[in-house]
């Protein structure tokens, strides 16, 4: 497992369901990943990449996976490409 300070890379989930990732080795802060995105970068469901829409110690919530990754799935959590950041400005707070 490698740590950014833009995201996480993680070496594999431990299974999923239709609208999560789970990754029973992780102990999250609740809802730290909301709207970060979540890349599946090997195994079930390659490819595929969701916004994170809520997360626990170990879950992460997602829309619906077009194919459900599992336990051979790699995945990593990046800033969102949707979303633009504003940072040096006094209107936002961070």
């Amino acid at each position: 497992m490698v740590s950014t300070s833009t995201g996480e890379v993680m070496s594999s989930g431990t299974g999923a369901t239709a609208t999560t990732l789970v990754c029973s080795t992780k102990t999250y802060t609740t809802n730290n990943w909301v709207n970060y995105q979540v890349r599946i970068t090997g195994g079930t469901g390659i490819g595929q990449i969701r916004t994170i829409t809520a997360n626990t110690g170990t879950t992460l919530t997602v829309a619906t996976w077009t194919v459900t990754p599992d336990a051979t799935s790699t995945f990593e959590i990046t800033p969102n490409d949707d979303f633009i950041y504003l940072l040096g400005n006094n209107a936002v707070t961070m």
